[in-house]
């Protein structure tokens, strides 16, 4: 990240110390809740689900919280889940938090450590990741990967997936040509339409 976007970072790390501090008694109770499930069903897996993603071309264990059951989890140990996550494979609890979209939330320590940004790209498997440098792609060499982005607040539209790389390449072409300040703003605007698209049940 060059020097220009330190107010970009310095945001992030402050927010994502904030949120997590916040946010705690919820991550709590959501661990108790997956615990407590296991214990009446018998389905006894971690509380957290690890997948390997990309960030700024670099590897890092994305954490979210565990949505599957643990065989389904572990059938797709080191793969991408999204191939598994149809609700019959999910947990009660695991239903819950996709359709609320908790799942994610574990994805703030990577914030508030550096690893991640609020705002930015999807983190992709690293397979991935490959094939789309392979393309001649890099954006998400250069940008670190986001909790929430464009793509995320325009899924479920009309058409949306077809501008998918687009979405992304709008991003990187605002984090290349605007100030710090204008990339703030923007930032907060997207995180902005995060809320409200969560708020109605959209996108993410």
């Amino acid at each position: 990240m060059t020097r220009r976007h330190d107010l970009k970072a310095r945001f992030d790390a402050l927010a994502g110390i904030a949120l997590a501090a916040f946010l705690l008694p919820a991550l709590a109770a959501i661990a108790i809740a997956i615990r407590v499930e296991g214990w009446v069903t018998g389905d006894r897996g971690p509380v957290l689900a690890v997948e390997p993603r990309v960030s700024r071309g670099r590897p890092f264990r994305l954490l979210k919280f565990r949505t599957l059951r643990a065989g389904v989890l572990a059938r797709a140990a080191g793969r991408s889940v999204k191939t598994f996550e149809s609700p019959e494979n999910r947990t009660r609890v695991g239903r819950f938090l996709a359709d609320c979209y908790l799942a994610e939330l574990p994805q703030i320590l990577h914030v508030a450590t550096g690893r991640m940004s609020l705002v930015g790209p999807r983190p992709f498997h690293p397979s991935d990741y490959e094939d789309e440098l392979a393309r001649g792609h890099e954006l998400r060499r250069v940008l670190p990967a986001g909790l929430t982005g464009p793509f995320q607040v325009e899924k479920g539209t009309p058409g949306f997936r077809d501008r998918s790389l687009s979405l992304d390449r709008d991003y990187l072409e605002v984090y290349r040509s605007s100030s710090e300040g204008r990339l703030l703003a923007y930032d907060l605007r997207i995180l902005a339409r995060t809320f409200r698209t969560v708020v109605r049940g959209g996108g993410w």
